[in-house]
């Protein structure tokens, strides 16, 4: 008799157009997903997976309204800086540019997004000369 393991899960092949994504949760939560995947009899991926989209389509929030608030809240610390200083330079204009890229890049945001983002701050910001 051939052995079947009854808790076999069915594994999607992996897509051309994915990236791993990740973080610690807590314990346990980690050992209720494995069980709740062990369920459905379906892999950790796929459950993250449903879960996400789903929460996207319950927060409905676009790229493009996502892109505005961040470049908005980019632009308010500027600003912050400028009240506090009382006088900005070039210089220091574009290492601030410089700085929100790097932190968008650390948080590994998609170039693309990272480009647009950058683009309206100069746009908000302005260019001192």
């Amino acid at each position: 008799m051939k052995k079947r393991d009854p808790f076999k899960i069915e594994q999607l092949p992996k897509v051309k157009n994915s990236k791993l994504v990740g973080g610690y949760i807590p314990l346990p939560l980690a050992d209720h997903l494995r069980l709740i995947s062990m369920y459905y009899n379906k892999s950790l991926q796929n459950i993250f997976q449903e879960i996400i989209e789903e929460w996207c389509r319950k927060i409905n929030k676009s790229e493009k309204y996502i892109i505005e608030i961040l470049t908005e809240k980019a632009v308010m610390e500027w600003q912050r800086r400028v009240m506090e200083s009382g006088k900005i330079s070039r210089i220091e204009q574009e290492k601030y540019i410089r700085e929100i890229y790097s932190i968008l890049k650390r948080r590994k945001v998609a170039e693309r997004h990272i480009n647009v983002i950058i683009n309206k701050l100069k746009y908000k910001v302005g260019t001192i000369d």
